[in-house]
């Protein structure tokens, strides 16, 4: 990260609308990853942000939401 300021970055086919995620930053990747969450529904796919492109990729569904088992 270049600056320590705030920036709307818009990006397309990424996760559903959601609240209640879990996130971490991988830093050998620049990539963020959101796990799980929840609207209506409980969630509990992965998604990784990367952030040199802003390109979203959903990994396989290795975790099941607690709440769905």
């Amino acid at each position: 990260m270049k600056s320590k300021e705030w920036k709307l970055v818009k990006t397309v086919n990424g996760p559903s609308k959601r609240s209640a995620m879990a996130s971490a930053y991988h830093s050998k990747r620049n990539s963020l990853f959101i796990h799980g969450g929840c609207t209506n529904t409980d969630y509990g796919d992965m998604w990784e942000l990367k952030l040199d492109s802003w390109t979203w990729k959903q990994h396989s569904n290795m975790f099941q939401s607690a709440r769905n088992s």
